[in-house]
């Protein structure tokens, strides 16, 4: 229901990782256009995706088929990506392209020399096609490593407009105004609220957009990094607003699944006209438009096994807050415990 500000969070679910010769046991594949360069060879390529986007990805391999003659397998590795893909690699079995949805994966593929630096080409497409902030997401010590094809748009909030008519109420613009228009809407007999907490990431993405409107993307920035401890009072602030929407048992957590489009680029010059709807249009096209204000998911950034781990760390911590909001501070010291413990063993 919200409108956003003009600093966006997006959390990007494919990176796009070339895997180092010592990784493969072979040279890692590099493409042109359309001259079959690749003919008669195999591409093996490692994702997330399952069901229908596996399906749609499939049909971006068969492209990638048709212009460079090269067979293309898919290996989908689950949520887990960070384990499946290491374990193929210290088997000498790794794929030559990695999609990965995580910063942190990035950063801990690139300590252990596991990743090939993209080629100049590579680099100069990147360059011409995406705003710099990208080139950072996909850089590790200065070294860039992944091109960014795939990502989703966080900081929209759906709503049914017929919802808030049958409720008597304008789309807010507040958080202020959000509450009280979700209230007005649980009073006319419907649920207001889709929190989706029985999984973890989704409250990580509640809590950073509401931390970045609040605390700025200076401190967001430092907390992703940990930086800024997750003791800092902008973070028990952002907790406690939180808290007044978990809070209240009238936002009831409805089940939702808006199954339309699904693909976003942050490149900016994929045609807008590409996209099926227009919804879809207009979210493609504010992502590319928030440009270096755009910050990629806090959780994604972190280590694993405090952003990204079921039943651990972040997830679970906001999944007990989500459960019980009433001690921002303490929940708040507990993350930073999770953090801290993280931290000490990526490093």
């Amino acid at each position: 229901m919200m409108r956003r500000r003009t600093t966006l969070l997006t959390g990007c679910t494919a990176l796009v990782l070339a895997l180092g010769a010592t990784a493969c046991g072979g040279d890692p594949v590099s493409a042109g256009g359309g001259d079959k360069a690749l003919d008669g060879q195999t591409v093996t390529v490692a994702g997330v995706w399952t069901g229908t986007e596996q399906k749609n990805f499939q049909k971006v391999l068969d492209a990638f088929s048709e212009k460079t003659g090269a067979k293309t397998t898919f290996v989908s590795t689950g949520d887990n990506v960070s384990t499946v893909v290491g374990s193929k690699i210290e088997g000498g079995n790794a794929p030559d392209v990695v999609m990965v949805p995580q910063v942190g994966v990035l950063k801990q593929f690139a300590q252990k020399g596991w990743l090939k630096p993209l080629s100049a080409t590579a680099q100069k497409s990147v360059d011409a096609n995406f705003a710099p902030v990208w080139k950072n997401y996909g850089s590790v010590d200065d070294t860039l490593y992944g091109l960014y094809f795939k990502a989703a748009h966080k900081s929209t909030v759906w709503y049914s407009p017929d919802a808030l008519a049958q409720a008597g109420v304008e789309p807010p613009t507040s958080y202020d105004d959000l509450l009280k228009a979700g209230r007005t809407v649980s009073d006319s007999g419907l649920a207001a609220f889709s929190v989706a907490g029985q999984d973890g990431w989704t409250l990580t993405d509640w809590f950073e957009n509401v931390y970045l409107s609040q605390a700025g993307p200076e401190k967001y920035d430092a907390l992703a990094t940990h930086q800024l401890k997750w003791t800092d009072a902008s973070v028990v602030k952002a907790l406690t607003t939180l808290g007044e929407l978990f809070k209240d048992k009238q936002p009831e957590a409805a089940a939702v699944w808006a199954e339309a489009g699904g693909f976003l680029s942050p490149n900016k010059n994929v045609d807008l006209a590409s996209y099926g709807d227009d919804v879809t249009r207009e979210t493609a096209k504010s992502l590319v438009a928030a440009g270096d204000s755009v910050r990629f998911d806090m959780s994604d950034q972190a280590p694993a096994a405090f952003g990204g781990t079921k039943g651990a760390g972040e997830w679970k911590l906001l999944q007990d807050f989500l459960r019980d909001p009433s001690d921002p501070k303490g929940t708040a010291a507990k993350l930073e415990a999770a953090a801290a413990k993280a931290y000490e063993g990526q490093g």
